[in-house]
């Protein structure tokens, strides 16, 4: 035996070893992927996918949750330039309770479904999901009672949609 550890034959499963910790750690890494095949590269992909998918998840629903706080602060502020005739056949007599819902409903789920996809939480997925059936509760309720009136309504059931299908490629937590 010598002070650098015990004599391996050529070929010995230990010299292998010895040889790759000598080696510089970016050999070693090229060595072990190669070695693992393409499970670290798919991985890899999977991982960016994923990071990619919540990344557009997030932005989506932060940008709605930030419309539907704007929407909702203008229509507290008496909706200027916005005909009080639509809410002639409606429960409201002004825009204050419908911009609350607005705000509070619509934002508050988008933005609490932002949060737990940015943060990688297991409940991402529900919330995306509830946030979707949120906006495209709050456009069937807006149609029934005041009308096709913007070029927003189909836009925000797209937007409904998108956000469904974006939900259903998250990971569940069983995936987790």
């Amino acid at each position: 035996m010598t002070l650098a550890g015990p004599v391996c034959k050529p070929g010995d499963p230990l010299q292998t070893i010895r040889g790759a910790a000598r080696r510089p750690a970016a050999a070693r890494s090229r060595t072990t992927s190669a070695a693992l095949g393409t499970g670290l590269a798919h991985a890899s992909r999977v991982e960016r996918r994923t990071r990619l998918l919540q990344y557009t998840l997030g932005l989506l629903l932060a940008f709605v949750a930030l419309n539907a706080l704007g929407g909702g602060l203008y229509g507290l502020a008496g909706a200027v330039g916005v005909p009080r005739e639509w809410l002639a056949d409606s429960p409201f007599s002004d825009y204050t309770i419908p911009s609350l819902i607005l705000m509070f409903g619509v934002g508050g789920t988008f933005l609490g479904a932002a949060y737990a996809v940015f943060a990688g939480l297991p409940s991402a997925r529900r919330l995306s999901v509830a946030a979707g059936l949120v906006v495209l509760a709050w456009i069937a309720a807006q149609v029934a009672i005041i009308g096709p009136v913007s070029w927003l309504q189909p836009v925000m059931v797209l937007v409904g949609v998108l956000v469904f299908l974006l939900a259903d490629e998250l990971p569940t937590s069983a995936d987790a």
